[in-house]
């Protein structure tokens, strides 16, 4: 089984140096992007997606509140959390929620791909 993750953040930079680092060290991940829940909510209705990275800041609603929608139609997805807050009512609400990680920007890249290997562990 191919593991599809969904990279969800708007900030392009981050959300396209997120993607090149998975592929070129996770090469059997099938990786794709959204910009913003809208493009997300597209995503996660056509596809398949097995994991799911989500920034807590996005436009027009936040993370915590995407998450929270999602939850009631996919509970079964796992989420790893990228902040830029290590605002611990964040992480708490992300707790609430059953996230897989709660991860605070600038994340290092051996502790982002440990995570997605802890998931990708849940999912197989």
């Amino acid at each position: 089984m191919t593991i599809q993750l969904l990279i969800i953040e708007d900030e392009a930079i981050v959300r396209n140096s997120l993607k090149n680092m998975i592929e070129k060290n996770r090469p059997s991940i099938a990786v794709y992007t959204a910009a913003d829940a809208y493009e997300a909510n597209e995503f996660l209705q056509l596809s398949s997606i097995h994991l799911v990275i989500l920034d807590i800041q996005l436009p027009e609603i936040d993370g915590i509140t995407f998450l929270t929608q999602m939850r009631k139609k996919k509970p079964e997805l796992l989420v790893i959390i990228l902040s830029a807050h290590a605002d611990f009512a964040y992480a708490q609400q992300a707790i609430d929620l059953n996230v897989a990680k709660y991860l605070v920007k600038p994340v290092s890249r051996d502790t982002l791909l440990d995570a997605i290997d802890q998931s990708i562990k849940e999912i197989d």
